[in-house]
C-alpha cells in the first residue's frame, strides 16, 4: 500500500483483518492525511458543475431517502438547487455521491492501489454530513468497507452476531442491531480509518460536526460465482442444452443423467480456480485516464501513476521490451506513484536511466501509466 495509507506493519494489519472478516479501527494522528483525496474545493466544483443524474447522488436522513423534488429544480435538466440542498444539509440530512471514484483522480489513485492488493473490484462513495445525526440506521452491507474519515469526526457502532456471509439482495432489515450487543464503539477523526467485514451490522452519527468520509466498497468474489461461470461453460456442450424427455422411458432417461454426470464431474474437475480468476481479471479493463492535447516531454519531476487494475494479466505494448518495461511497471505497481528520477534510481543501475525513460513512454503510449508534471 502507499505510505499515505498504510505503514508496513498496518498493511499486514489489514490484509489479517480482511481475510480473517474481523474489524479493525486503524487510529492515527495526522489529521490532513486524507485532505487531498476530496477537497472541499473539490466537492464544490464537483456539486456545481450539475452533472449528477438522480442516480449519482442522493440526500438522506436516518435511512430514508429525501424526496427529489425537495432539492432539485423542475427543468429539463433537473438540476440540484443549491439553496434548497444547503438547507437540508443543516437539518441534519446527509449527502451520498456514488461511485466517487470515477470523479475524482485522487480517489482514484487509492481505489487503483485497493484493488491490485486485494485482487477484488472496489467501488467508492462519498458521504457528507452536517450537524446530527446519520444517513442510515443500523445496517450491515454484503461487502466489505474501508472507511477513510476525510474531515470531521464520527461515531460508529458495530454490533456483534454478523449476518454469515450475506450478498446482494439479502434482507438488510432497518434496525438491524435489535437483539445484538455493541462489539465496538469509536470515534473516527480525520486521518482515521475504520474495516467494516460484511455482514456486521453497524451505525454512524455525526455529533455537532461537519464530516466527510470516504466508504471503499470492496466486492468479494464468492463460490456462487465460480458455478455461475461454470453454468456458462456447460451451455456451450449440446448435452447441457438436450431435452429431458420423460416419455423417453426410465433406461435412456437414467443413460442421459449418468452421461450428463459424467460430463458435469470431468467438467468441474477441469476448471479451477486458478482459470476463473484468470477470467475475472482478463475483464477488468484499464483505467482510460484521457490525455489530450500536445505531446509533452516526461521529465525527471513528473509524478507516475500506474493504471492497471490488477497485477497481471494485462499486455505489454507491442513496441515495448518486456525485460525493461515489466520491472518498471512493477516497481510502479510497488510504490503506487513514483517521480521518473526517483524510479530511475531506485534500479540503482540495474537497469539504465535511458531504458527506463524509454520504457515509461512506452507505457505511457499503452496507457498502461499517467503521468502529471
Amino acid at each position: 500500500m502507499h505510505p499515505e495509507i498504510f505503514s508496513a506493519p498496518g498493511s499486514e494489519q489489514f490484509l489479517t483483518a480482511f481475510i480473517e472478516k474481523n474489524c479493525l479501527h486503524f487510529q492515527h494522528d495526522d489529521r490532513e492525511r486524507f485532505a487531498d483525496l476530496l477537497s472541499w474545493d473539490a466537492i464544490n466544483t464537483l456539486m456545481s458543475l450539475n452533472l449528477f443524474d438522480d442516480k449519482r447522488i442522493r440526500v438522506v436522513k436516518d435511512g430514508r431517502p429525501i424526496p427529489l423534488s425537495f432539492y432539485r429544480r423542475e427543468s429539463d435538466t433537473r438540476p440540484v438547487d443549491a439553496a434548497k440542498l444547503t438547507d437540508l444539509l443543516n437539518q441534519g440530512a446527509s449527502l451520498a455521491i456514488n461511485s466517487v471514484n470515477l470523479l475524482s483522480s485522487n480517489v482514484r489513485r487509492i481505489t487503483n492501489q485497493l484493488e491490485r492488493w486485494l485482487d477484488q473490484k472496489v467501488n467508492v462513495n462519498a458521504y457528507i454530513s452536517f450537524g446530527t445525526g446519520g444517513a442510515f440506521t443500523a445496517h450491515y452491507d454484503s461487502h466489505d468497507v474501508l472507511v477513510l474519515q476525510v474531515y470531521g469526526e464520527k461515531d460508529w457502532t458495530l454490533f456483534d452476531d454478523p449476518a454469515p456471509y450475506p450478498m446482494d439482495g439479502s434482507a438488510k432489515p432497518r434496525h438491524a442491531d435489535k437483539g445484538r450487543s455493541p462489539l465496538m464503539e469509536v470515534t473516527i477523526r480525520p486521518g482515521e480509518m475504520l474495516f467494516v467485514p460484511r455482514g456486521y451490522v453497524h451505525k454512524a452519527a455525526v455529533k455537532n460536526s461537519t464530516s466527510v468520509h470516504l466508504t471503499f466498497g470492496i466486492h468479494p468474489v464468492i463460490g456462487s460465482e465460480f458455478i455461475g461461470r461454470l453454468r456458462k461453460r456447460c451451455l456451450e456442450r449440446d448435452e447441457f442444452r438436450m431435452d429431458i424427455a420423460p416419455v423417453s422411458g426410465t433406461e435412456a432417461l437414467a443413460a442421459q443423467e449418468l452421461r450428463l454426470k459424467t460430463l458435469l464431474h470431468k467438467m468441474i474437475d477441469e476448471y479451477s480456480f486458478t482459470t476463473f480468476l484468470d477470467e475475472l481479471r482478463n475483464e477488468r479493463e484499464v483505467l482510460d485516464l484521457f490525455q489530450l492535447g500536445p505531446n509533452r516531454e516526461v521529465t525527471s519531476d513528473a509524478v507516475l501513476v500506474p493504471l492497471v487494475r490488477q497485477r497481471e494479466n494485462f499486455p505489454l505494448p507491442a513496441k515495448a521490451n518486456p525485460d525493461v518495461a515489466r520491472p518498471v511497471l512493477d516497481r510502479l505497481m510497488d510504490n503506487n506513484t513514483m517521480k521518473l528520477g526517483a524510479l530511475c534510481d531506485s534500479f540503482d543501475g540495474e537497469i539504465e536511466a535511458g531504458d527506463v525513460k524509454t520504457a515509461v513512454d512506452c507505457l505511457i503510449g499503452g496507457r498502461l501509466v499517467a503521468f502529471t508534471q
